[in-house]
């Protein structure tokens, strides 16, 4: 299984146990809405790096007492990874901002 049929199996999986559509998943972990559905219909291909990232975010964030998909291997869990909280993208940013102006 290539790693984009591997990201997309995932994601999917992902979006069944959590009751989230593809779009919020991939707003979720790769932060734009149709980047999964631009993979799915060949549109767009994920990098290695976006792979990896998307990869370990699913694995940190995965729910408790759910089985990992088959045949996919899954990488250690990063206790760091969390799933952002889009609500305060904009504190984020002005945290950000206040950051770089010290």
């Amino acid at each position: 299984m290539d790693l984009k049929t591997q990201l997309l199996h995932v994601a999917d999986r992902f979006g069944e146990l959590t009751n989230r559509s593809r779009a919020r998943v991939s707003s979720m972990v790769l932060n734009q809405g149709q980047r999964l559905d631009r993979y799915s219909d060949g549109s767009l291909s994920p990098s290695v790096k976006s792979f990896e990232r998307a990869m370990v975010w699913f694995s940190s964030n995965w729910p408790a007492g759910q089985v990992w998909p088959a045949n996919i291997s899954r990488p250690p869990v990063n206790p760091i990874v969390e799933a952002p909280a889009v609500h305060d993208a904009g504190a984020a940013v002005g945290a950000v901002v206040e950051m770089a102006q010290e």
